[in-house]
């Protein structure tokens, strides 16, 4: 299948999918979202909607696609959608807008009375709901809210992946956080960008109640401090922490990392078809996630997801496979790929730029010493 015939057959991709390992590139607009569009619980604020249709009344329900391309042999998707959308600020119209045009849509979905129906609309009221646009229903537009949520799910997975590959059981520690004093952990999820936990009491494991079904089960974000909310609708109250021991970290760090990439294999599906439907390119050396080689049949053995999230979570998976982790640019401090062991920049101009902020803040070092040195020379004379 040609790439032309990929754009006309299969631009919209909430009917009918993509081939396998290909996703979409799109032209993306950025607007001021409703406040029927934000629940009130969102963990990330940020009021703005991106749009992937176009402006026409004709072409309402299809993606405003450029081309397709192959996220898997993509090894920097992962690390730049951590310094995009996960970072500590917040990013400006013109980075969301260049994330799309080079990586496209997350395109999350979930399945609701047999209708494909975009998961970010679940968390808002019926009544809001029911204000939507059939667009934002389909999921030709995404909230930054929602985005962003994503995003740290995403680093918090992959900072517990390296924390374990590297042992660092102070890193896993800080991102479980504490177990109130006389509790019990009975299990650990991530939920909107949080780690959330769901707790029981010593008393109640020694009693051997069911607890898959107690009333009293705690949900706490991890990282938070004294706060130990008891059960749902009560208020929250103070009580001591105890630091997880280093069997406890292991063990539930190696919990949630499997049951992140659980869930994204669950929504994948792996395929035989024909190499004429999948447009590999340029890979690093190993079999990038999502594709496996091709035969002497012409028949290439891969993935076929149908989120651009779990597309994302496959890349941790691949680097889980091969025990290797992502590097930090030494210039713009993003997470890169690196091919070659000596690699320290994630492209030639971030290193050039880098190189040169060094020359100059060297040169402006030296130039203060130099001042520095004739002032004392001048006092020590007069």
């Amino acid at each position: 299948m040609r790439k032309d015939r990929l754009q006309d057959d299969q631009m919209n991709k909430v009917e009918f999918g993509l081939p396998l390992g290909l996703w979409l590139r799109v032209r993306a607009r950025i607007r001021q979202a409703g406040a029927w569009e934000m629940p009130a619980g969102a963990g990330v604020m940020d009021d703005r909607m991106v749009e992937c249709w176009p402006n026409t009344e004709s072409d309402l329900h299809v993606l405003d696609v450029t081309e397709v391309y192959t996220p898997s042999s993509d090894l920097n998707l992962l690390g730049t959608f951590i310094h995009v959308f996960a970072g500590e600020r917040t990013p400006t119209d013109e980075e969301v807008a260049d994330f799309y045009g080079e990586h496209g849509p997350l395109l999350d979905s979930v399945t609701v009375d047999g209708q494909s129906v975009a998961a970010w609309t679940l968390r808002l009221e019926e009544e809001d709901q029911r204000r939507l646009s059939e667009e934002a229903r389909r999921g030709l537009c995404e909230p930054l809210w929602w985005v962003r949520e994503r995003a740290l799910e995403v680093r918090l997975t992959y900072d517990l992946y390296v924390a374990l590959k590297e042992d660092k059981v102070s890193s896993l520690r800080a991102l479980l956080g504490g177990v109130p004093e006389g509790k019990r952990i009975l299990s650990m999820y991530m939920l909107a960008g949080s780690i959330m936990r769901d707790l029981v009491s010593e008393q109640e494991v020694g009693r051997g109640d069911n607890l898959s079904t107690h009333e009293g089960v705690v949900r706490r974000p991890a990282g938070s401090f004294a706060l130990d909310f008891l059960a749902v609708g009560t208020e929250p109250t103070q009580s001591p922490l105890r630091p997880l021991t280093e069997d406890e970290c292991r063990h539930w760090a190696r919990s949630l990392l499997a049951g992140q990439l659980n869930a994204a294999e669950r929504r994948t599906r792996r395929e035989w078809t024909p190499i004429d439907d999948f447009l590999p390119q340029a890979s690093a050396k190993g079999e990038p996630a999502g594709a496996g080689p091709s035969g002497g049949l012409g028949l290439v053995w891969g993935c076929r997801f149908d989120s651009l999230t779990t597309a994302i979570y496959l890349q941790i998976a691949h680097l889980a496979q091969r025990n290797i982790a992502l590097r930090q640019c030494l210039g713009c401090q993003r997470l890169f790929y690196s091919r070659r062991r000596n690699h320290r920049y994630c492209d030639a101009y971030c290193g050039d730029a880098a190189r040169q902020r060094n020359y100059y803040d060297e040169h402006v070092r030296k130039a203060k010493g130099r001042l520095n040195r004739r002032r004392r020379s001048a006092k020590t004379k007069g």
